[in-house]
């Protein structure tokens, strides 16, 4: 064969491989690009997936722990309804009621240590009340009269709590958020086989005709070898038949390949537009979901807002409760203090009965002494007179000066015993 034929077969390969690898080429960066947008968007859709569980788990928290729980359960219906407003006021009022009591009762208690003519006209204390200050004796019920304004806190606390549960359960969780799942799911869960999920067919149908794209360079590289064999084994003076014939053949189909190459080519390019307008109006829905997730966080950082109030008001009746725990102790520590001083009084009562009791007796033994040393005296009397009379012309004055005819008592008494 001339060598002519065969340099033309080589040019014909090399050309019609080189214009079909620009073609690929062009192509596989088409479907990459393309590929890379899908890839993008998936993301996109899994972020907003994402976004919407974080939504949906932050709504329910809201809701069930939040509210139903953590305000509903233990502060209104426990802390507010039943440990402020019932076992509080009911504490108060016991404790204020104990109060009273004691101290009507020391008002009732005259003072019998003190006789009335030792009273003074005003500011004499005739009973055990009047011993006792009264500046703490209406603590509780200062406290109880401010109960109340407590109760209509709590109550329009409690209208506000209902209308927020309303809000979040009705318009935010059963409607807000289903109409942005269902919308979720109608744009982006399952497409037209209804079995797929968005982009595994058009990347299915992608990756079959780049197969097709790399078989079709393949042949021609297969080709174009076949070709620059056959020129070098010409070259040699040596002919291979079978080559030449398959050559030959392959050379002829070279434009029919070349157009159908062409035609994967725009085949690839209707199924990258048809993904590109799909994606084009899936970012639609992306974005238009977006602004529903907005308008939902929006409501959410509102309710963040009323729960703020909800913290204002429980902390002012946590402190309007600890000071009236703290009022009601005060209060207890006053009423065993008064009861103790009723009782220390009718000990001291009976303490004074005993010390009079041991006075009465000192007087007696005084009583007794005495007489015991008046008669003592009176015989001592009568002893000296004895003496003088037979001793007394004999001894000189002087030998015991002052003493020898003195008739004073020897003894002198001086005592007192205090009134009680």
């Amino acid at each position: 064969m001339k060598d002519f034929e065969l340099d033309s077969f080589v040019v014909n390969a090399r050309k019609t491989l080189t214009e079909a690898q620009v073609l690929c080429q062009e192509a596989s960066m088409r479907i990459f690009d393309v590929k890379q947008k899908l890839s993008r968007w998936q993301q996109d859709v899994s972020k907003l997936k994402f976004m919407i569980s974080c939504i949906q788990r932050q709504s329910d928290f809201l809701y069930k722990n939040v509210l139903k729980i953590g305000i509903g359960e233990n502060l209104i219906k426990t802390e507010w309804s039943q440990i402020v407003l019932v076992d509080l006021i009911r504490s108060m009022k016991y404790w204020q009621n104990e109060l009273s009591t004691r101290i009507t009762r020391l008002d009732g208690i005259n003072n019998g240590l003190i006789s009335h003519s030792e009273h003074k006209e005003d500011d004499s204390p005739r009973n055990l009340g009047d011993f006792i200050p009264r500046e703490n004796v209406h603590i509780l019920d200062e406290r109880l009269k401010e109960i109340p304004i407590i109760r209509r806190q709590i109550d329009n606390i409690k209208s506000q709590y209902a209308n927020m549960v309303k809000k979040v359960s009705e318009q935010l969780m059963l409607t807000k958020l289903v109409n942005l799942e269902s919308s979720f799911r109608k744009s982006f869960s399952l497409e037209v086989t209804g079995s797929r999920e968005f982009g595994e067919e058009y990347l299915e149908e992608m990756t079959n005709l780049e197969h097709e794209l790399v078989e079709y360079l393949n042949s021609l590289t297969d080709h174009f070898d076949k070709c620059q064999n056959l020129r070098n084994i010409n070259s040699e003076k040596q002919i291979n038949k079978d080559l030449l014939e398959i050559v030959t053949k392959d050379n002829a189909e070279l434009s029919s390949v070349l157009d159908t190459l062409r035609d994967t080519v725009k085949d690839v390019d209707q199924i990258i537009l048809k993904l590109t307008n799909t994606l084009e109006k899936k970012t639609m829905d992306i974005m238009s979901i977006h602004g529903t997730i907005n308008k939902i966080i929006n409501e959410l950082c509102k309710h963040q807002e009323y729960l703020a109030i909800f913290k204002d008001i429980s902390e002012l009746i946590s402190t309007f409760k600890e000071t009236c725990l703290e009022e009601i102790q005060v209060t207890k520590e006053l009423c065993e203090f008064y009861e103790n001083f009723e009782s220390s009084y009718y000990n001291l009562v009976a303490e004074a009965e005993r010390r009079r009791s041991v006075a009465i007796e000192m007087s007696k033994i005084v009583s007794e002494c005495e007489e015991k040393l008046r008669n003592l005296d009176t015989t001592d009397h009568k002893m000296r007179e004895i003496f003088l009379e037979k001793n007394g012309n004999y001894l000189p004055e002087t030998i015991w000066p002052g003493q020898i005819d003195d008739f004073s008592p020897l003894y002198s008494l001086q005592y007192s015993i205090k009134d009680v």
